[in-house]
């Protein structure tokens, strides 16, 4: 008889390979939470640039005013960033403590549509963090859809 283990009115199955699908999750949990702390400390330094750029608009006459509005883009760009994947992080690690419906009820298609989005922008520094952000994004939906299956 396999364990059961009683998580919001379901019981999800303690099965090796829903096991397997917990500890994955933790795993990528980790590599999102670890994104968005980066992602965040990037914003605050982009906003710290946003804030300089700005104040120096009056002095130096507006001349400076592409780089305040690249500054805040960027700040823009990383802050939602950090937040979509520390949002994904605390997703992923209900799932690995049990709650399976989080998982299935997220829209992994939204993260990635934002990575691609970034992907094609002109946003400095913004290319590489898409491509990691869709890459661990691909790599979410491929646990959620096999998660689905070994742990009903």
């Amino acid at each position: 008889m396999e364990k059961q283990a009683f998580v919001l009115g379901k019981s999800l199955p303690q099965t090796p390979a829903c096991t397997a699908a917990q500890q994955l999750a933790a795993n990528l949990a980790s590599a999102f939470e670890n994104t968005s702390k980066t992602t965040g400390w990037t914003a605050f330094g982009f906003g710290v640039g946003t804030a300089l750029a700005g104040a120096g608009e009056g002095v130096s006459l507006g001349i400076d005013t592409p780089v305040t509005v690249t500054f805040g883009s960027a700040t823009t760009f990383f802050a939602t960033a950090s937040f979509l994947t520390g949002g994904t992080a605390s997703i992923l690690n209900s799932f690995a403590s049990g709650n399976l419906t989080a998982m299935q009820n997220f829209d992994w298609g939204h993260l990635i549509n934002f990575a691609s989005t970034a992907a094609a922008s002109r946003i400095p520094g913004g290319e590489p963090w898409a491509e990691t952000i869709g890459h661990l994004a691909e790599q979410g939906f491929e646990l959620s859809t096999s998660a689905g299956e070994v742990c009903h």
